[in-house]
């Protein structure tokens, strides 16, 4: 069983400025609530293979995850996969021209045991209000860049 999760947002602001903001992990403690520490392992610039440490604090505790960026085409698409034994996410951004400025997607795909589980219970809607939120936040911070 998988949960998928897509949305597309136009953006007031450039292609370049949303872009900007999904490659530079400083930044992603502005648009997602949730973030409290983002950065490559090795510190240096986000890369097709960078893995990053990702600091979440969502609801009571913090929770720390490793995904790496399995692919990132320049200003167009950063994909990021996180695998750990009853899970693997595979998250996609995706920035294009449009008819505002930049029309931004994100796709996630979850699978697994847990993702199984969570479906069972009703609590696989989780993801959908995380990426739902961080487009929001994202269109938000661009668009004050502007």
């Amino acid at each position: 069983m998988a949960t998928i999760v897509e949305r597309t947002v136009n953006v007031a602001s450039a292609p370049e400025t949303v872009w900007g903001l999904l490659v530079n992990l400083a930044s992603w403690k502005t648009w997602w609530k949730e973030c409290v520490e983002a950065q490559t392992d090795d510190t240096k610039t986000l890369r097709e293979g960078s893995r990053i440490e990702l600091v979440l604090h969502p609801r009571h505790r913090k929770v720390t995850f490793r995904p790496h960026v399995d692919m990132m085409t320049e200003g167009r698409t950063l994909s990021l996969t996180q695998i750990s034994p009853w899970i693997k996410g595979t998250v996609v951004w995706s920035v294009n021209e449009g008819p505002m400025g930049a029309k931004v997607s994100v796709r996630g795909v979850f699978t697994g045991f847990q993702i199984w589980l969570m479906g069972l219970f009703g609590q696989n809607t989780i993801f959908q209000s995380t990426l739902y939120s961080n487009l929001r936040g994202l269109k938000n911070v661009a668009e004050k860049m502007v």
